[in-house]
């Protein structure tokens, strides 16, 4: 049930923010416009995955609601691992045998790697 619910999430924050911004609206509507009007084309899944306004567009939304989608991923290492965090210049040691996980969400409300990550912008 609850993957329904973020499923159905993501679709509503999609098309909020695809109507929300106009101007990517149109250069989208005008990408499928063309597929849809290619009488030459069979209509299939490589077409839209090739769709550049599209594709850009869906990344933005994933960057912007991708608290609703983060799923933790599970890291195995084969050795130990060194971390040295810059910030607090202290330096950990992760063992092989640990069971670590790190949700996605976190990288990407990281200000060092997207300076404004809460502002929409399609051409990140």
């Amino acid at each position: 049930m609850l993957m329904l619910k973020n499923t159905a999430y993501m679709l509503s924050a999609t098309m909020f923010e695809l109507f929300a911004h106009s101007q990517d609206f149109q250069k989208v509507k005008n990408e499928f416009i063309i597929i849809i009007l290619d009488k030459n084309r069979v209509s299939s899944y490589l077409k839209v995955k090739n769709l550049f306004y599209f594709n850009i567009y869906i990344q933005e939304i994933l960057h912007l609601h991708l608290n609703i989608l983060s799923c933790m991923s599970y890291i195995f290492f084969e050795v130990n691992i060194m971390y040295h965090n810059k910030r607090c210049n202290t330096t950990y040691m992760i063992s092989s045998d640990t069971f670590t996980s790190m949700s996605m969400y976190i990288i990407h409300i990281n200000f060092d790697i997207f300076k404004n990550f809460y502002k929409y912008y399609s051409q990140r």
